[in-house]
């Protein structure tokens, strides 16, 4: 996305600010790249976001803003964080919001780099995707690509269960539905939600298998594992989006019944 707005020429001066809203693993790739690339960025997250992920958007470069819950209109914490990002684009000319729910470098960085990827190393063999959304990005881009190779492929959007515990995925029937899925629904065949204990638990299966992975591709996972147990024949391809930092204190909290803070 950055190197789209740098290409554009949207960079207008040196006081220009690129602003986002995240929950941790965007933030984390947008200081890098913006450090590499020389430019200013502010992430804002929402306040559910724990200590380790603020840490490590702070250690790539951006300044770091946290969104308190009652600015959010909706049940979803990550809401609140994009209308403050919204405000702040809309108070200051010198902020750029490139917005990754919409943006069209979003789906592009996944039909020209997940997607040929998926399809080489199943020797075009893959006949399902099964992700979470955040964006859309992902699964848009990687169906648009795939799609372009065999109609016999279907893409699979797993959502979380509604007032989840899991970080960078949604629900769109509590939460915004990003506008990379709402023009795109063309390229979605189905639609499943997955409860949170599903998803914790095989995020614990995976830590003991050696994968410290999070809650998020506990969901990926436990989704893509049910569907292949019904379609036996297929290959069925999912990602791991994200590594465990903060999930394990989160996993602790779950398990001991701590509570989320509420929006």
């Amino acid at each position: 996305m950055l190197e789209g707005a740098i290409k554009r020429g949207e960079i207008i001066s040196d006081n220009v600010v690129f602003i986002e809203a995240s929950s941790g693993n965007l933030g984390i790739a947008y200081g890098n790249a913006g450090r590499f690339f020389g430019l200013k960025i502010t992430i804002v997250i929402p306040s559910i976001v724990g200590e380790e992920t603020y840490r490590r958007i702070k250690e790539s470069g951006a300044t770091v803003e946290k969104t308190p819950d009652g600015y959010c209109p909706r049940r979803d914490e990550q809401d609140g964080a994009i209308v403050k990002v919204k405000d702040m684009f809309l108070e200051d000319p010198n902020k750029i919001w490139l917005d990754q729910y919409s943006n069209a470098d979003n789906i592009r960085a996944h039909e020209e780099g997940t997607g040929p990827e998926i399809w080489k190393q199943t020797k075009g063999k893959v006949k399902r995707i099964v992700l979470g959304a955040g964006t859309g990005g992902s699964i848009v881009g990687i169906a648009r690509y795939v799609k372009r190779q065999s109609l016999d492929v279907q893409s699979v959007i797993a959502t979380p269960q509604k007032d989840h515990h899991i970080h960078g995925l949604r629900n769109f029937e509590e939460s915004l539905e990003p506008a990379i899925i709402r023009r795109n629904k063309n390229l979605i065949d189905d639609w499943m939600e997955i409860a949170d204990k599903d998803a914790f638990e095989t995020t614990k299966y995976l830590w003991e298998k050696g994968y410290p992975v999070g809650t998020s591709s506990g969901l990926n996972y436990f989704a893509a594992r049910k569907i292949a147990k019904e379609n036996r024949s297929s290959l069925i391809v999912t990602l791991f989006p994200d590594t465990w930092y903060n999930s394990f204190k989160l996993m602790q909290n779950y398990v001991v019944g701590g509570k989320k803070s509420a929006c």
